[in-house]
């Protein structure tokens, strides 16, 4: 039976969706929906055809779909895109993030003159060549999420033209001898939003300048980087200082991350399978503020507490990580979750600062019995309270 349904109660403009129905008993949609083509009527008519997050593989021919404006094909399987892609003149959002085996569009895109969104972010299909940065036709887009996979090509993306302006999210991958990079070079990319960087072996040092604080990077992942030993972050105002979100996995050379001292709106912090890494912020003594950026006190440069808006710790695999931080406020924290780091034997929190927000401490019951305390009330209060076992 067909999967699919369509309705014309999902938008308040009265626009045709086609929705798919809650599948029971974790039962996915997979292979090609060929049951989309079932009335051309109702194809002819459709708007907006949402498919994400679903295990489809391919897309039939999609030449009926005239009328359709909004395809999101987003954490799917799908390998190619319909070859006839680019007879639907009407399409406005076109969304392909995290198509993670989509390998050909055929040059579709550059030929959807009326595209406004289009999210390539974080898809197997990406840009290799200079040659291949064609959406310049695309003279309506106003959201651009794009995957690069060559240092030359950000070069011509981040030149003075509206395809810089309209990009908010961008994936760097793969970029083989990029060993540098300087926020402040992406100047022309005023609206950029967030910033996966993964699997650039030669990548060696992230600078966040306080040159050009144009930057408003709300979202920063490094992920898969063998060589990066640095990250510099200048004192305020910084290109890193809207930052809400920061995931960092496998850069097995950084020791410690005290420069995210310095990211004042900071929310979610989450760090997994850095082999080397000892501390997450190094206080017992100062380096080199030249490449770490780093305070001695627990107050930062402008003179405020760290981390006031922390809400969410998660540390993982973390094989040699012996310490947090020392004891501070964190008046916003909600919950800390450390897993597979057995050499972590304290973490930062006590009576005589703030954690008032804490709901859970997560962790394996070996790891918690493990922790060493000055205080035996404390571990007695924060154990009947939040720590819940994983």
């Amino acid at each position: 039976a067909c999967l699919l349904q369509a309705s014309g109660s999902m938008s308040t403009k009265g626009w045709p969706w086609i929705m798919l129905h809650q599948l029971e008993n974790g039962m996915k949609l997979q292979g090609s929906p060929s049951c989309l083509i079932t009335s051309p009527r109702t194809m002819s008519s459709l708007k907006v055809l949402d498919l994400s997050h679903t295990a489809i593989t391919s897309l039939p021919e999609c030449a009926t779909l005239v009328a359709l404006e909004h395809l999101n094909l987003s954490h799917t399987h799908i390998m190619r895109l319909p070859e006839c892609l680019w007879l639907l003149k009407e399409l406005k959002h076109l969304d392909l993030s995290v198509t993670i085996a989509l390998e050909d569009a055929l040059n579709n895109c550059s030929k959807l003159h009326k595209l406004k969104v289009l999210n390539l972010f974080r898809s197997q299909y990406g840009i290799r060549h200079v040659d291949n940065l064609n959406l310049d036709s695309l003279k309506e887009l106003v959201f651009l999420g794009i995957t690069i996979y060559a240092e030359d090509v950000l070069q011509k993306l981040n030149m003075p033209r509206p395809l810089a302006n309209s990009t908010h999210r961008l994936n760097l991958k793969n970029c083989a001898k990029m060993i540098y990079i300087k926020i402040s070079d992406l100047n022309h990319m005023k609206h950029l939003e967030e910033l996966y960087v993964e699997s650039c072996y030669d990548l060696n040092t992230v600078v966040a300048d306080a040159e050009l604080t144009t930057s408003h990077l709300l979202f920063l992942t490094l992920s898969v980087l063998p060589s990066l030993e640095s990250v510099v972050v200048a004192p305020m105002p910084h290109n890193f200082q809207y930052i809400r979100k920061l995931f960092i996995s496998q850069c097995p050379k950084l020791l410690n991350i005290t420069w995210v001292r310095r990211l004042r709106l900071l929310e979610r912090l989450a760090i997994s399978h850095c082999d080397e890494m000892l501390e997450i912020v190094e206080d017992d003594h100062a380096s080199d503020e030249q490449d770490h950026g780093m305070v001695e006190t627990s107050r930062n440069d402008t003179g405020q507490s760290d981390f006031p808006k922390l809400r969410l710790i998660v540390l993982t695999g973390l094989k040699k990580l012996r310490c947090i931080c020392k004891p501070r406020e964190f008046p916003c924290l909600e919950t800390l979750r450390v897993e597979d780091c057995p050499n972590l034997r304290s973490i930062p929190l006590s009576f005589t600062h703030n954690y008032g927000k804490l709901k859970q401490i997560c962790g394996s019951v070996d790891w918690w019995e493990k922790l060493q305390w000055e205080n035996r009330e404390e571990v007695a209060c924060l154990d009947s309270k939040y720590f819940i076992p994983i």
